[in-house]
């Protein structure tokens, strides 16, 4: 293993650091680490949760019943 590393990767790795493009670039690259982050945001958005989805799944389950009921109900009385 060399310890005489010197400027080597300095110099040379992060030579490219102000080219705004190549930075605009990887941070909107198709990375994994950026899907986790997505969905971590949307994990924490509490309107993506899943009691928000079952709570407007049985409303509209409830809706969809009524209707069932109120037209069944018409048919019968005529």
């Amino acid at each position: 293993m060399s310890l005489n590393t010197g400027d080597h990767f300095v110099g040379d790795g992060f030579g490219d650091w102000k080219n705004s493009q190549r930075l605009a670039n990887r941070a909107t690259s198709s990375s994994s680490h950026i899907d986790c982050v997505h969905v971590g945001y949307a994990l924490m958005n509490p309107n993506q949760s899943i009691k928000v989805a079952l709570v407007n799944q049985t409303k509209q389950m409830n809706v969809e019943y009524r209707v069932r009921v109120n037209s069944g109900g018409a048919r019968t009385l005529t």
